[in-house]
């Protein structure tokens, strides 16, 4: 089981993650800088340099994937020229624009991406990249859990992971309400991976 840490969005916060665990960070470009990626999370403000952070992550040896949540269409090809710099493999795009998604992994045939499950994205939609994409995202913008049954088909030509409803406003204890796919997901994105692990107790 991996953990991804919610919101890595600065060199300064790679020193709080273990070497087995993921990150994940949001990914703009700067308009008056062709090619300069930086980390922020809100549009309109400019965070830190994506590479000076590569540097300070691979100094730092974390092993865990990448999630890479391109807030603009467009980055991949940039991103992918960096991380191959400081060769790092171990990765995946997250809320990649469609026509995007479609472009890299069936005519491309580049499978570093997740596509995403929530109570409006359904199931049969993430199949119909099953063995293109690499990821299934299975989201919970209400703070409430899927079925068990609408995980379960993705177990088979995904890597899934879950996201943990804590980053997203909810109490801590609405974990509890997740039990049910605490076993699903090869990866879970939470702010509190202690807590994961006693619900799966």
């Amino acid at each position: 089981m991996i953990y991804i840490k919610h919101r890595i969005n600065k060199a300064a916060d790679l020193k709080s993650v273990k070497p087995d665990w993921g990150v994940e960070i949001d990914l703009r470009s700067k308009t008056d800088q062709k090619g300069f990626l930086h980390l922020a999370h809100d549009p309109w403000t400019l965070g830190e340099s994506f590479e000076t952070w590569l540097k300070e992550f691979k100094s730092l040896n974390i092993q865990g994937p990448i999630i890479l949540n391109t807030k603009e269409d467009g980055l991949e090809q940039r991103t992918l020229e960096l991380l191959a710099q400081f060769q790092i493999t171990n990765f995946f795009f997250l809320d990649t624009a469609l026509p995007t998604l479609v472009k890299w992994t069936k005519e491309k045939n580049i499978n570093t991406f997740a596509v995403r499950v929530s109570h409006q994205e359904p199931t049969d939609f993430a199949l119909l990249f099953k063995n293109l994409a690499q990821w299934v995202w299975v989201d919970c913008f209400g703070g409430t859990p899927l079925q068990t049954h609408d995980v379960l088909p993705l177990k088979t030509g995904f890597k899934l992971g879950l996201v943990s409803p804590e980053p997203l406003g909810r109490p801590l204890l609405a974990i509890v309400q997740f039990a049910h796919l605490h076993s699903l997901p090869y990866a879970f994105r939470t702010k509190n991976q202690d807590v994961w692990g006693l619900v799966s107790c």
